[in-house]
This record gives structure tokens, sequence and C-alpha cells, in this order.
């Protein structure tokens, strides 16, 4: 969910499910037809094109019942009431109250996202934002606040009070999780991915393998065309692999903060903050626990980096404020 309008009269905000399984299982149950067409040197049979269809069909099936339902927002902060997607507006009712939570992953066994929720005492939680990062969150926060001057409580493994975006204890809502409490880390996911495409490759590279042995064994010698599309996108299957597993990032301190992302030694982002223009800073995940960014209150508004757990204690421990607490 991301704020789109943001006015006195009112406070709109949209976002999308996240991919789910089926849609995954779809597209991969769509690339054997599509390979078929694509490598036959010779016509498709009746039964290989009514196989071909029927998984096409299937994998169609698939990808529209996975596909992400936009999802609808509306607060108005005159009449104190909100309406989420075509229901009825219902009222904010006593003590309306921001939450930082953990918001459920985007992707199918992926990362929990950060997360705002709206609560108050007779409803459940409702999620208002999400994102991969927490200054995204914190930035339109800001924003809704402007027109919606609610509390903000605690969350993501900051402290009660972290000037300027927490001003409350939560003590309000049903207390249900906004998103599963064994949601993987952002590392178990790559892991996850990573071991994912490792499998995939071994696969395509299988079936290409055994499809060329079968036409050399029937005496059918393979065409160009036909061993190169495969071949390339083996191979971009696997650059795209080790790329995934191999990405680190890393935090300097001296009289400017330093972040770089690599990929082994190659640097592939770099951002420098100076020193002085930091007043804050504090680590954060979704759920409070591994560390996963090092958000920073700066002079700028909020900024957020990728961190390994090591890096942002040095760094937050060298800053002298905020740090894990």
């Amino acid at each position: 969910m991301r704020l789109v309008h943001s006015a006195p009269d009112l406070v709109e905000l949209r976002g999308r499910d996240g991919i789910g399984a089926p849609l995954l299982v779809g597209s991969a149950l769509l690339v054997p037809p599509t390979l078929a067409a694509l490598v036959a040197a010779t016509p498709m049979t009746h039964e290989r094109m009514l196989v071909a269809l029927a998984l096409a069909a299937i994998a169609t099936g698939l990808i529209r019942l996975g596909w992400p339902r936009l999802h609808q927002i509306r607060i108005s902060p005159l009449e104190r009431t909100v309406q989420v997607d075509r229901r009825p507006r219902v009222p904010l009712g006593a003590d309306p109250l921001l939450h930082l939570v953990a918001a459920p992953a985007e992707r199918a066994a992926g990362p929990q996202r950060y997360g705002a929720a709206l609560e108050w005492r007779d409803g459940a939680p409702l999620l208002l934002l999400a994102a991969d990062e927490p200054a995204t969150v914190l930035r339109e926060l800001a924003a809704l606040r402007t027109v919606l001057p609610l509390r903000m409580s605690s969350g993501w493994g900051l402290p009660a009070q972290a000037p300027p975006w927490v001003d409350a204890v939560a003590k309000v809502g049903s207390g249900l999780p906004i998103a599963r409490k064994s949601a993987p880390t952002e590392r178990d996911a790559r892991r996850r991915v990573t071991t994912t495409m490792v499998v995939g490759c071994v696969a395509v590279a299988t079936l290409l393998a055994m499809e060329i042995r079968g036409r050399l064994s029937q005496g059918d010698m393979p065409s160009s065309i036909s061993l190169v599309l495969p071949a390339l996108g083996l191979l971009a299957l696997t650059a795209i692999t080790i790329a995934i597993g191999r990405t680190e990032h890393r935090l300097g301190l001296g009289s400017e903060l330093v972040y770089e992302r690599r990929l082994w030694t190659l640097p592939l982002a770099r951002r420098t903050i100076p020193r002085s223009a930091i007043r804050h800073a504090y680590l954060v995940s979704p759920r409070g626990a591994d560390p996963r960014h090092l958000v920073l209150d700066t002079s700028d508004g909020p900024i957020a980096f990728p961190c390994e757990s090591d890096d942002g204690v040095r760094v937050t421990a060298e800053l002298g404020s905020g740090g894990e607490g």
C-alpha cells in the first residue's frame, strides 16, 4: 500500500496483493509449451499440440487466479471515517493510533516488509502502508499525519520514544499481527530464491540435453536457433542467480557515512551522507529482530540503507545515538 493522495478532505492509499504461489506455478507451467513451440524443428503432432494447449490453459488460469488484486483505502479526516475498497464507510472510533508493523511479503516466500497500520479500539488493525524500505513508509506517514494528526506507536525495533517519528506506546487495537511471525528474513528469502534458481538452471539444462539427445537418436539435427535461444536463457538465469547470491551491503563511517552495494568486489551503488547531517540513527527490521536496515533521521528527512547486522551495530555505536534500542 502506498500513499497516492493527501489533502485535508481526503487521504487515499492504493496497493496490490502480494505475488502468490498460483502466479508463480502458472508462469512456470507456461514455459514448456512456449519452448516447445519455439524450438520445434518439425510440425507438432496433434497429441503434442493438445498437451501444449492444455498446459497453456491451466497456466493461464493459475496466473489469473494469483494475479495481485488492487486495493484502495479512503480516509476522510474531516468526517473521521475510513472506507476499504467498496465497503461501507466506518467511523475511526475513539483514540485511533498509527502503529509501525511487519507487513506481509510482496511475493511468495519473500521477506516481510515495513508497514504502518491504523488501529482503534473497535476494529482490527488496518494496514495502510507497506514498502521494502523503512524510510519510504516514514516519509509517507509524515505526509499523512499533516492532514490526519494521529499518534504514532513504536515498532520495527525502534525505542518507545524515537524522535521525530514515534511519540506513543501502543495500547489500543486487537493486537493481531499484520504478518506471520514465521515469515523469512531477507537473508533466508535470498537463500531460498538462489536455491530455487539453481534447481531451475539444472532442470532447464537437463531438459535441453534430453531434447537434443532425443533428436540426435532419431537422426534429426537440431537447428542453430533451437540451441542458441535456450542456451542464452540458461546463461541469463545463471547470471541472475550469481548476482542474487553474491550481492552484499557495506557501511563505513568517517567524516561521512558511506554506503556501498557490491557484487563480490565490484561496486554497484554508492552514496554518502555528511556525518554532521545525521541527528539520530536506529537499526530496524520489520519484526524488530535481526536488523535489516539502518534508518537515519537527517536534515533531509528519513534515509535508510540495507546493512549487515555487524556493520549496523558498529556504525550506530560510532554515531552514539539510537542503536538497537
